[in-house]
């Protein structure tokens, strides 16, 4: 039987910088295996390590060589980073020299591309010293370009795309998966995980998890909406499918808390207000234990229609809200399957602030270029957002442009590239499959690559500019060209700044600004006492 080496990490947007922050797909994966027996070793921060670092962590775990392993590489919260890389080759096509070049306007063409050498590195490492099986997955696989897979694929076996726990269970016991192969990669489409009962994170003491820290949890899988840009998987699902049981949850939580202190969680869940009985179970199990349990998460905000609803999200310990409110224009609401009047969105922002008031922060996501949205409607949005009521109903926002993807599914099921604008699939501009309510809204596109594009309102540039002066016009305190409250960024912040979550919480209504280089030196500390533990625990 083999072992198991998984390596994840989380990079700030557009930098060098790796988050303090253990990412959920480690965490699921070592405790899922480790209960069907699997010895598994966990590498977080991976960044932080240098290549003879993670030569000594695996001479250790393989007993010298001796004993057999799969090494996993996660890309989940591997961020868009560093652009324009030049690998240079050899003769007989061997990478000799990897440079990067600073590009951080058009750095999202090459996803985590700061972590590229680090990966060719350690996995030619596993495989040729170790003799080791390598394996990469997570979100950002399949919007892979294809020189990425070229260079990967020169160290990396197996290419996983979905929930790698039972194809890497399957190579950890030598039975058979099965493989798709495209110009010469070799892919494993992951059966979706269905039995959600009892799908645990826990970490163990090996893990090296500080006294309170922050950690992830997941209560269910999948969403029971099925808005039509959304490219997450196991949409429309039925409202009780893919649960997590209460008593799942209370162990996994009760065993983090006495072990470690940890009360505060990023829920990973897609939607955490889909099924209210997700937040009665938080709110029973806080009673249960006693302990003051708060989490940050998705929610969908046009379904929070009465006060009981805002106070189950209280009762339950909402701490951040990251709602996907997207626009703000009525007209875009039927293109995307989603409620976009811009005056009921200010009604239901208005009724949670009245309950949750300081207790919790809101963030609102928008993206611009949308179908009949036009540059003038993206200004009278920005003047909302932006203005004193506006401020004080979402603590922090991000906006984006819309953005077509190459999703690596559609080349194994086509033999073509396939433009993607979320779910909905264009070829050479053309709909060939989608979900989308009103194909013909975007058919007005004319698309040059992911981020290029022209329809009749504008081009992408311009509706990107509207958007980043929105964004950065000081109303807000920004960090590392992200938002500072930011829910799904706040974890991270409070394992470094080693704060109580309500004064953050509050630092984030006050929108109190950060000391950055202070932060980050306080962050390479935080990082180099994990990469301590971990190295003298050889």
């Amino acid at each position: 039987m083999r072992k198991f080496v998984i390596l994840t990490d989380q990079t700030h947007t557009g930098t060098t910088i790796n988050r303090f922050f253990k990412a959920p797909s480690g965490l699921r994966l070592a405790h899922q295996l480790r209960k069907k027996g699997i010895e598994v070793k966990t590498v977080f921060n991976f960044l932080s390590f240098s290549y003879e670092e993670f030569d000594e962590i695996m001479k250790s775990f393989t007993n010298s060589g001796k004993d057999e392993v799969v090494v996993g590489f996660s890309t989940s919260f591997l961020l868009p980073g560093l652009d324009n890389v030049n690998i240079t080759e050899n003769e007989n096509g061997d990478m000799i020299n990897t440079k990067f070049n600073m590009n951080l306007t058009e750095n999202r063409k090459f996803l985590w591309g700061d972590a590229l050498e680090k990966i060719l590195k350690f996995a030619f490492l596993a495989r040729t010293k170790y003799k080791a099986i390598t394996i990469i997955g997570g979100f950002f696989i399949k919007k892979l370009e294809h020189r990425n897979f070229y260079f990967l694929n020169k160290v990396i076996d197996y290419f996983i795309i979905g929930d790698g726990t039972e194809v890497i269970y399957n190579l950890c016991i030598n039975k058979s998966n099965q493989i798709e192969e495209y110009k010469g990669v070799k892919l494993i489409n992951a059966v979706p995980t269905t039995n959600f009962e009892d799908q645990s994170s826990a970490p163990i003491i090996e893990d090296y998890i500080n006294q309170g820290e922050v950690l992830s949890i997941e209560l269910s899988n999948g969403c029971i909406f099925n808005c039509s840009f959304c490219s997450f998987g196991m949409l429309g699902k039925k409202k009780n499918e893919f649960m997590r049981t209460e008593e799942s949850l209370y162990r996994e939580i009760k065993h983090n808390f006495d072990n470690f202190g940890t009360r505060v969680y990023m829920v990973c869940d897609s939607i955490m207000n889909d099924n209210l009985e997700k937040l009665q179970m938080l709110s029973r199990i806080r009673d249960k234990l006693g302990v003051d349990l708060r989490w940050f998460g998705y929610a969908r905000l046009d379904t929070i229609n009465n006060i009981e609803h805002v106070q189950l999200l209280k009762d339950s310990g909402v701490g951040g809200l990251f709602f996907g409110i997207e626009s703000m224009t009525k007209s875009v609401g039927p293109s995307i399957g989603k409620m976009t009047d811009g005056e009921r969105i200010k009604d239901h922002l208005r009724l949670c602030r009245s309950v949750l008031k300081d207790t919790a922060i809101m963030q609102g996501g928008f993206i611009s270029g949308l179908p009949t949205e036009t540059l003038e409607n993206i200004d009278e949005t920005g003047e909302f957002i932006n203005s004193a009521e506006g401020v004080d109903l979402l603590d922090s926002i991000s906006y984006s442009r819309l953005a077509f993807v190459g999703y690596l599914e559609k080349y194994i099921v086509d033999k073509n590239k396939i433009l993607y604008i979320g779910s909905a699939s264009l070829k050479e501009h053309e709909i060939v499959k989608s979900r989308l309510k009103h194909k013909d809204h975007f058919l007005d596109y004319k698309v040059q690559s992911t981020h290029s594009w022209e329809n009749s309102h504008g081009t992408s540039n311009q509706f990107s500019e509207r958007a980043s002066k929105i964004a950065f016009n000081n109303k807000r305190p920004i960090f590392l060209k992200e938002p500072i409250y930011a829910p799904f960024f706040m974890p991270s912040k409070v394992n470094v700044l080693d704060v109580p979550i309500e004064d953050f919480i509050i630092d984030g209504r006050k929108q109190k600004p950060i000391d950055v280089k202070e932060y980050i030196k306080k962050e390479q500390i935080k990082k180099n006492e994990y990469k301590s533990k971990v190295m003298n625990g050889l």
